[in-house]
């Protein structure tokens, strides 16, 4: 009796996710989560005591569901694990002063509970269970192993999704750890012109849209009130750029290191230009509020662990949590900065990207799916365009040359691929899923020092460019020159030689030529 009272205090929070998902599955998965304990002492004659121990672990794990069910209305993950691991210990402790009462107090019945539970298990006795039992029980936890492989019911379980996310954690570090080591032998053997000044202060803050449509924006055309706060800032805006693909990871990894089709052997083997402005002197941030680790998420943190502090928030948030982040960068002492954004911008779901007072378009009032998806598109590009303006004004408080540039993974279909669906990542995309934006802003101190460079970057706004020349171009506009650089590539410098044919790669990893999508 003592056993299922405690199973059911520590399951409390997957009992509110069945409860909220109401489907025959997570039933199942409740069942197998309440079964399991027993299942486990029958087939392994655990002593009370043992199952005490081992169940301390499972209380942790409980915990941080509690936290993520009731406070972002998640489950325990990958990304979860590496929040928790990841974190300086002071971050853990602004968590824990702004959490919420109710889940401290489930915590602390939980924690009590144990407490209560492990004292009982000292004085419990082992019921003696038949050899038939035991069997029974050996079977039933054989059908759970095999049921967890091929992803059924007891994925979903309590503890076991949990583990699952640590298992992928530690997975992932492992081969984290291996990528950057391999990296970090490479030597690009960088160099930078004379004319950037070592002892300049210098901040250069280059934000990563997600799902931007360069169509969508104001400042491109789009007739509707979509930027208003970024259109009127003296920007420089790139007018005809594709993305290398149409997701985010093939994207990013294009953009950050030598890969450009199809041949990735350079992602594994060769770091990204985040390397090269640490090699002239550049302390490096990465702030993101995108997922950190997962099947398409860890290769892109493979990229971002290269900087020199990595801060990460959870993706439930909206983008306005990395303004703070942001603040507290900037007060670094470092004399160059370069600073990464990573926001979650206009990823789908878009109602969920923005708070509700950014409901300017009104989707609710549109005609038909397409018009509602269109208006909640826009209502999260407005969003970003206050994320985008609340980033300048910080930037232009530093002193020395500063420079904000933004672009986008890639962008987003809205019914132009397919007229019944959206979003990207498809196998024959539109057009408009790899149009995506480029703005660079410099400071006066910047314009001063370096007007020539400011004239050229004005010179070749209106060039064709392509995704994977980013390698080049954005070291190159900073005059870092390193061993791989290529000048016909750096479409801010005056050698740029435009490609004739773009080619983008799709969801099934094939070579596709951009002017012959619709």
């Amino acid at each position: 009796m003592d056993v299922l009272l405690f199973v059911i205090i520590i399951n409390i929070p997957f009992i509110l996710d069945v409860i909220k998902h109401n489907s025959s599955r997570f039933y199942i998965a409740l069942f197998i989560s309440l079964a399991a304990p027993f299942v486990a002492i029958i087939a392994f004659n655990l002593k009370p005591v043992k199952f005490a121990v081992i169940s301390f672990f499972i209380l942790i794990v409980s915990i941080i569901y509690d936290v993520q069910f009731l406070e972002y209305r998640n489950y325990v993950n990958i990304s979860t694990w590496s929040t928790i691991l990841d974190s300086y210990i002071d971050e853990a402790q602004e968590f824990a002063k702004g959490m919420n009462t109710n889940t401290f107090l489930l915590i602390l019945f939980q924690i009590v509970a144990y407490i209560f539970f492990f004292t009982r298990s000292l004085r419990s006795a082992l019921p003696d269970f038949s050899k038939r039992a035991k069997r029974i029980a050996a079977l039933l936890l054989l059908l759970l192993v095999v049921d967890f492989v091929f992803k059924g019911a007891s994925r979903k379980s309590f503890p076991f999704r949990g583990l699952y996310g640590l298992g992928n954690y530690i997975v992932t570090k492992y081969q984290e750890k291996n990528i950057l080591e391999t990296k970090k032998a490479y030597n690009y053997e960088t160099s930078r012109l004379p004319e950037f000044d070592q002892n300049q202060k210098e901040t250069i803050i280059i934000v990563i849209g997600e799902s931007l449509r360069r169509d969508h924006l104001e400042y491109y055309g789009y007739p509707l009130p979509t930027t208003p706060l970024i259109k009127n800032e003296n920007i420089i805006a790139y007018t005809d750029v594709v993305s290398a693909a149409n997701q985010t990871i093939n994207a990013l990894k294009r953009v950050f290191t030598p890969v450009e089709h199809l041949d990735e052997k350079d992602y594994w083997n060769k770091p990204s230009f985040i390397t090269l402005f640490k090699d002239v002197g550049f302390k490096t941030f990465w702030i993101t509020n995108q997922y950190v680790y997962g099947r398409h998420e860890s290769q892109a943190s493979f990229i971002a662990r290269e900087t020199d502090k990595f801060i990460s928030n959870r993706p439930s948030n909206y983008d306005e949590i990395l303004i703070p982040e942001l603040k507290k960068v900037l007060q670094d002492t470092a004399q160059k900065k370069l600073i990464f954004l990573h926001l979650m911008g206009n990823h789908a779901g878009y109602s969920h990207r923005h708070p509700k007072t950014f409901n300017f378009f009104h989707p609710e009032k549109a005609v038909d799916k397409k018009e509602k998806m269109i208006r909640s598109y826009d209502n999260a590009v407005r969003y970003n365009d206050y994320i985008l303006h609340k980033v300048l004004q910080l930037l232009k408080q530093q002193k020395g040359e500063s420079t904000f540039i933004m672009f986008s993974d890639h962008a987003e279909s809205l019914y132009d691929a397919y007229p019944d669906y959206a979003y990207h990542g498809t196998e024959k995309p539109s057009k408009t899923e790899v149009e995506i934006p480029l703005i660079i802003w410099f400071s006066d101190t910047f314009k001063k020092h370096h007007p020539h460079i400011v004239q050229q970057v004005i010179k070749n706004k209106n060039l064709p460019v392509i995704s994977y020349d980013f390698f080049h171009a954005i070291p190159g506009l900073f005059g870092i020159r390193f061993i791989d650089y290529k000048a016909e590539n750096d479409f801010f410098g005056p050698s740029y030689i435009p490609k004739t044919k773009r080619k983008i790669i799709n969801v099934n990893l094939e070579l596709l030529n951009y002017d012959d999508l619709k």
